[in-house]
């Protein structure tokens, strides 16, 4: 059986502990992490620059477009962006070209974050959650467990509160 070979991980006691998570627990603190650790963008830009939009995609739903957009945001996006942005490119970068863990998930983040165009403080945002989105896989994959369904599941959930939290639902 061919084993795959990665850079090695070096695993401080941040890493230890989310390690041994079980995915029921690491799939809450992820996406809680996600929205608290996008607040650093967020509330400094809304006090020193509040003619800024931090937000995402202003969307006004309704009836049939509702439902084609819940699909869209929680099902198709999550799994399209998770195969691009952490599966293919943390894979690539860690198992081809043996980059250290830490170099993948940055460059997966600010890559993710670029692909979120809304607003500049939103690509902060987005690669923020891009870097929780990393670890996270980074986090699965050394425990043999499903990284890409993981990363996808807490991306759905993202903007599915997103969704009900943001847009304007008739």
């Amino acid at each position: 059986m061919n084993q795959i070979v990665r850079a090695p991980l070096s695993v401080g006691p941040a890493l230890a502990f989310l390690m041994k998570l079980p995915v029921p627990a690491l799939i809450p603190l992820a996406l809680a992490a996600s929205y608290l650790l996008g607040l650093v963008v967020a509330v400094p830009v809304g006090i020193f620059f509040p003619e800024l939009d931090v937000g995402g995609p202003r969307l006004h739903l309704n009836g049939p477009i509702f439902v084609v957009w819940l699909v869209a945001a929680c099902v198709v996006i999550p799994v399209a962006e998770t195969l691009v942005f952490q599966w293919a490119c943390i894979r690539l970068l860690r198992e081809k070209l043996k980059w250290r863990a830490s170099r993948a998930i940055a460059a997966s983040a600010v890559l993710f974050g670029l692909s979120h165009t809304y607003s500049v403080p939103y690509v902060l945002i987005a690669t923020i959650g891009g870097v929780v989105l990393g670890i996270v896989f980074v986090i699965e994959q050394e425990k043999n467990g499903s990284p890409f369904w993981v990363v996808a599941t807490i991306h759905a959930l993202r903007n599915l509160i997103a969704t009900f939290a943001f847009a304007t639902v008739l």
